[in-house]
């Protein structure tokens, strides 16, 4: 009898055995040993697992702010044929307020939005003169600068967007050197003085222009955000032709690029 109970407690103590290293040795549940921290056992409880990546969150509600602009431009008008232009970066940067309004729940496909500010515009005016052999010589006369307050209605694919600029106009300023004050020497463009002509807001059109542009975000939080972008403008219009008496009789046609930084922040989340 006594023989009996020895052996069933054998049995039964073996059988306990392999059970365990059954479900604890070699589970596929647990990491290797090496990714262990000092002094843990293998269990089931101990799987390894990652952190996900964390991404800035895209802001929702309407987002307002403020930018800054710097941009050149140039003239796409037919000038005389003893006339050429040139681009010209604007004195004082674009500035203005801005707002977007998703037009879904998040800033990832279609959007509209709105700037409002100071824009200003201008070229240079050079003479070409012939010299012997063909050779030519621009020489600086002029220049004209354009100013408005514009408002730029735009619609935004993603942070590609495209709008029209409608800008009241606020006068500008024309320039030329004085007759017989310019000295041709080839390695400057102009020597003398000047004389400034000032181009009344009255004497302007309402200005109409295309706008085209990107943006790359710089910083953003759920909350509010930096972008830097890059601009393009087509003028569909032209300025007014002649502000500089007698020097060149054309009407300039507005073609700009800019670099922008903006910030804006959401409300209404």
């Amino acid at each position: 009898m006594c023989a009996v109970l020895v052996m069933s407690s054998l049995v039964m103590a073996q059988t306990q055995r392999r059970s365990t290293n059954s479900t604890s040795i070699g589970d596929p549940a647990d990491p290797p040993m090496g990714q262990l921290p000092k002094g843990q056992i293998p269990s089931r409880r101990s799987v390894a697992s990652k952190e996900p990546r964390t991404y800035a969150p895209t802001p929702k509600g309407i987002r307002v702010g403020a930018f800054v602009q710097a941009k050149f431009t140039d003239n796409l008008s037919t000038t005389p044929t003893d006339i050429q232009t040139s681009f010209m970066l604007t004195g004082i940067p674009d500035i203005g307020i801005s707002f977007i309004m998703p037009l879904e729940k998040e800033y990832n496909t279609w959007s509209i939005g709105c700037d409002l500010g100071y824009t200003g515009y201008g070229i240079t005016h050079d003479r070409i003169n012939i010299l012997l052999g063909g050779i030519t010589m621009p020489r600086l006369i002029g220049s004209r600068t354009y100013q408005a307050m514009m408002l730029v209605p735009k619609i935004f694919y993603h942070a590609v967007y495209a709008g029209i600029g409608i800008g009241l106009p606020l006068g500008g300023n024309a320039t030329r050197t004085v007759p017989g004050q310019v000295v041709d020497i080839p390695a400057f463009r102009a020597l003398g003085d000047t004389e400034t002509f000032r181009i009344q807001p009255s004497a302007m059109p309402v200005i109409f222009e295309a706008r085209f542009g990107a943006a790359a975000t710089i910083y953003r939080d759920e909350s509010q955000e930096v972008l830097i972008g890059a601009m393009v403008s087509l003028q569909l219009n032209t300025m007014p032709q002649d502000h500089i008496g007698s020097l060149s009789t054309f009407a300039p046609r507005m073609i700009g690029a800019g670099i922008r930084l903006s910030y804006g922040f959401t409300i209404g989340q």
